[in-house]
């Protein structure tokens, strides 16, 4: 997921929330990444970490992109 996207799913958090969904990012930096990420973005949502071991939570759900890309 790029920033982009983030952002737009930022701006789309009312919409979320009025549906009663929680909008939460994931991805395999270190919580200090996101936590700078997300106040450069000014993201009003969380964000998780799969750091360590890194990219657990990926391959356990069979999503886990491989390095390189598909």
């Amino acid at each position: 997921m790029c920033g982009d996207q983030l952002n737009l799913y930022n701006q789309l958090l009312p919409t979320f929330r009025e549906y009663g969904a929680a909008l939460l990012g994931i991805s395999v930096d270190s919580a200090r990444c996101h936590q700078a990420f997300a106040k450069d973005r000014n993201f009003h949502f969380s964000l998780l970490t799969d750091f360590e071991p890194k990219g657990a939570v990926a391959r356990q759900w069979g999503v886990r992109v491989p390095p390189g890309g598909l």
